[in-house]
């Protein structure tokens, strides 16, 4: 499984601006979605760029420091252990 992280500091247009990197994602962790607002970093734009570049991915919004979307990425993780 191809993750890729987009961290909200770094700015919503950055699957525009490499999209090999996005294109063969599988899931795409957009993070620090806590200070996302402070920075002006617009969060649906950030997801239809994601959308546009990789389709196929899954996309997980989440915060260590809040816990925002971390039971969504911990059940993905203890879903493919289940696979194995």
């Amino acid at each position: 499984m191809r993750v890729v992280l987009l961290s909200a500091p770094e700015g919503e247009d950055k699957p525009l601006k490499y999209p090999p990197i996005f294109k063969t994602a599988h899931v795409v962790l957009l993070t620090k979605i806590d200070i996302a607002e402070v920075l002006g970093f617009d969060r649906k734009a950030a997801a239809e760029n994601v959308n546009r570049m990789a389709p196929q991915a899954t996309l997980i919004q989440l915060s260590a420091r809040s816990g925002e979307g971390m039971d969504e990425w911990y059940d993905l993780l203890g879903s493919l252990i289940k696979k194995v």
